[in-house]
C-alpha cells in the first residue's frame, strides 16, 4: 500500500464549505475521505486477461472486486 495526499482536501484534513450564498462565509469541516489526516492509503489492482480468451469469467471477477471496493468505501 502507498500513502498519498488526500485528493478531496488536498492534504489539509478539512473541507471548506460555503454556508451563505453571495456573502463568502465558510465553515471548515473534517474531511470524511481521510478522516481529517490529510493522507490516504492506496492500492492498485491489475487484472490480466490472456488475449483471445473468453472474457466472461474475468469480467465477473472484475465486477465482484469493484463492487466489494465500492461497499467498503461507503462505510
Amino acid at each position: 500500500m502507498n500513502i498519498e495526499i488526500c485528493h478531496t482536501c488536498k492534504g489539509e484534513g478539512e473541507i471548506r464549505t460555503d454556508v451563505v450564498y453571495h456573502n463568502s462565509e465558510y465553515v471548515w469541516n473534517k474531511c470524511t475521505t481521510c478522516n481529517g489526516t490529510g493522507r490516504v492509503l492506496t492500492r492498485s489492482y491489475k487484472l490480466i486477461i490472456p488475449f483471445g480468451a473468453d472474457k466472461t469469467e474475468y469480467y465477473k471477477a472484475d465486477s465482484s472486486i469493484i463492487q466489494i471496493i465500492r461497499n467498503i468505501e461507503k462505510q
